[in-house]
């Protein structure tokens, strides 16, 4: 990994969850976008790691009828994974970000570990890259054995990917919420400032893959709310989960 001097050590990223909802929503997608953009000016570094699961689910529907080979049908969702990837990209360049398209088994980056693991190969390019103002889109793809490339768990790339760069910066980790509410509302409709993570089953809008079980480094800060969380100095507001 990146090592970097002691002032870029403590340097800010976050890191921005786009889940199956959030992916397939272009004005949600655009409106990241700009904030993403006017924060960049201060300085913002992020880096963006997408769900692909709706892409995926309707390619395998679409071929479920059909006597194929298995091979064939990954490949397939494969392409389908590297072209939303590629979509998002697109969508985040229009707005002025310094997006790069990144697939998740480029370079060895993620790699299936187990069943509950990912590991991650070098990502010293991947954080010279955020370093340099670039803003990584970063796809769910993994390499399995024999160097197979497949769609992985979300929650498992995600963990991965952040407790990788914590080691050597100050992670914010951001997902949005499903019902694009500002952070988790209370009985009275107002925003909470913190939730414990266990109690996060009890409340709308809470994004997957936080419903299937909250997991992340200790160390990082990690905040629930909707595009307009970003502010254009880089800050995060929303619901902070401890």
């Amino acid at each position: 990994m990146l090592n970097p001097t002691n002032t870029e050590k403590s340097s800010p990223v976050t890191v921005l969850f786009f889940d199956r909802f959030n992916v397939e929503d272009p004005l949600f997608v655009a409106d990241v976008a700009r904030r993403i953009a006017a924060a960049a000016k201060k300085g913002f570094r992020a880096l963006i790691v997408h769900a692909s699961h709706d892409t995926v689910e309707r390619v395998r529907e679409a071929h479920a009828d059909h006597e194929g080979d298995p091979d064939e049908v990954n490949e397939l969702v494969e392409r389908a994974i590297r072209l939303t990837n590629q979509s998002i990209t697109r969508r985040l360049i229009d707005e002025g970000v310094a997006a790069v398209s990144i697939q998740g088994c480029d370079r060895g980056l993620f790699r299936v570990g187990s069943e509950t693991s990912i590991e991650t190969g070098s990502t010293e390019w991947l954080e010279r890259t955020i370093h340099l103002g670039g803003v990584p889109v970063v796809s769910l793809l993994a390499l399995g054995d024999d160097n197979l490339v497949f769609p992985a768990d979300e929650s498992l790339v995600i963990d991965a990917i952040v407790g990788t760069l914590a080691k050597g910066w100050s992670v914010t980790l951001v997902y949005f919420t499903t019902n694009r509410k500002s952070g988790l509302q209370g009985g009275d409709g107002t925003r909470l400032d913190t939730i414990a993570a266990d109690e996060l089953s009890a409340f709308e809008g809470v994004p997957y893959p936080l419903r299937t079980g909250f997991r992340t480094e200790e160390a990082t800060t990690v905040i629930v709310t909707n595009s307009a969380g970003l502010a254009p100095d880089g800050s995060v507001s929303g619901t902070r989960i401890i």
